[in-house]
């Protein structure tokens, strides 16, 4: 079995060569390095051996990359999920927090990965055609929230590919957007007819339109200018469907629907997903794959899991289940709770977040997260 430093490096040439390649995916390069982290996330990170136990999997019982236990995110709210000691991490996102009381811990050895892993898909996907625009973040300075990964990406972004006068434009004091200072800065954007790039996410930009609609404000920004969102409301400000949402967008700061990019990120996964409409050249309403984080989908009833492959031309629905190649010190595997349509070329269009208890396929990696977390069957 590989060493941990094999494997980072290995993953670290996968990440540069699908880059490099235009995000094209490598599904045998893909499937070997993930079967081979699996292995060594099961010798070295205790409570999802532990998990994997309860499941009945093992290494060796293991034949494809989509067989691989998919830890639930709430076992990041309650277990170490590191192949290494705790006091030995460099840092820790925290997670949301959405279902529940607690926010948990996305442990990290070291940021390499994750670094390789954002700026992979941020420029294909964001600045395809340039190498460095004005950036100005509705999102707080990363030194602010030192465990907020949105934040880290967003900071190194700007050092890597904005121009010098990129900002930020948040207030401290308020925990939102800074409204006054965006307004200011699109009105000289809009003057000084040089585009930029705008990064936010969702709840920072209801609140800002809400803000300038009730202002009677709007701009026309110029051309070649592109506005990135992301993340949900998490319960901060009123909830807009995402039409409607985009409709605002357009009207009030004058930008084209294909210049408006959806992400999808979420702590516990060391890699993003975008909406492909500027490579593309026109508008997306789905992600595009990324060729070291597979996505499949689980039947909450069944427990079934289907990938790319075995979905339909209209695709299939369930909830995402993501496998993660920069997820190299934690768990790979990662269940989450959003509920997308994934389609033969591995594309999936987001469609919420599952509603009520948790359905039989739910269920069983639920007992078996209790089983590796020691606790009872209520858990």
């Amino acid at each position: 079995m590989p060493t941990r430093t094999q494997l980072q490096k290995r993953i670290q040439g996968f990440i540069a060569a699908r880059s490099q390649a235009g995000l094209r995916a490598d599904g045998s390069a893909f499937e070997a390095l993930a079967l081979e982290l699996f292995a060594y996330q099961y010798g070295a990170n205790e409570p999802y051996r532990r998990f994997c136990t309860a499941l009945g999997r093992d290494p060796q019982r293991v034949r494809h990359w989509s067989d691989i236990p998919a830890m639930p995110t709430v076992g990041f709210r309650e277990l170490p999920l590191c192949c290494f000691p705790v006091d030995q991490a460099t840092g820790w996102f925290a997670t949301s927090g959405t279902t529940g009381p607690e926010s948990g811990r996305h442990y990290y050895r070291d940021l390499t990965l994750y670094d390789r892993s954002w700026a992979g898909t941020f420029k294909p996907m964001l600045l395809p055609e340039l190498e460095r625009m004005r950036v100005v973040a509705l999102v707080p300075p990363w030194r602010n929230v030192p465990h907020s990964s949105l934040a880290f990406m967003v900071e190194r972004a700007i050092d890597r590919y904005g121009t010098r006068d990129s900002t930020w434009a948040w207030d401290e004091g308020r925990n939102g957007p800074a409204v006054e200072r965006v307004a200011e800065l699109l009105r000289e954007i809009e003057g000084r007819r040089e585009p930029v790039l705008l990064l936010g996410t969702a709840f920072a930009w209801v609140l800002f339109l809400d803000w300038a609609g009730q202002r009677d404000l709007a701009w026309r920004l110029p051309a070649g200018s592109r506005l990135m969102e992301t993340g949900g409301y998490k319960g901060r400000s009123r909830e807009v469907p995402r039409e409607e949402f985009r409709r605002l967008l357009v009207e009030s700061l004058g930008l084209p629907p294909v210049a408006i990019v959806g992400e999808y990120g979420m702590t516990e996964l060391g890699s993003q997903f975008y909406e492909p409409s500027l490579s593309l050249g026109q508008p997306t309403d789905f992600k595009a794959p990324n060729p070291w984080a597979a996505v499949a989908v689980m039947d909450p009833y069944s427990g079934n899991v289907m990938t790319p492959a075995s979905a339909p031309v209209q695709g299939c629905r369930g909830l995402v289940r993501v496998f993660d190649l920069a997820n190299l010190d934690s768990v790979m595997a990662v269940q989450t709770e959003d509920v997308a349509t994934l389609l033969p070329s591995g594309s999936f269009r987001l469609e919420g977040r599952a509603a009520g208890a948790a359905a039989r396929g739910c269920s069983l990696d639920v007992d078996a997260y209790a089983a590796a977390s020691g606790a009872g069957s209520e858990a």
